[in-house]
């Protein structure tokens, strides 16, 4: 789809860098703050946002579970339980 724009400096993507730096244009800001995550939890209450989760793992095992999301293998997301 990149290549239907005439200005491509008015691209805005998700992808990974190397495909931003080989489309050009400029990768989605995040914004990772309380009021972010106190939004996405209220959809997710509401109903409105239906996240995908394969996995869930207790805080003990943080580690094992934060290994299976950098090995790019997670296909969904992945829960970390508090106080569980």
């Amino acid at each position: 789809m990149a290549g239907v724009l005439a200005d491509r400096s008015k691209l805005i993507t998700a992808a990974d860098r190397e495909t931003v730096a080989r489309l050009g244009g400029s990768p989605v800001q995040r914004v990772r703050d309380r009021t972010v995550l106190d939004a996405v939890a209220n959809l997710a209450v509401e109903g409105v946002l239906r996240p995908f989760v394969t996995q869930t793992f207790p805080l003990a095992q943080a580690p094992q579970a934060l290994r299976t999301v950098e090995s790019g293998h997670a296909r969904g997301k992945i829960v970390i339980e508090l106080g569980a």
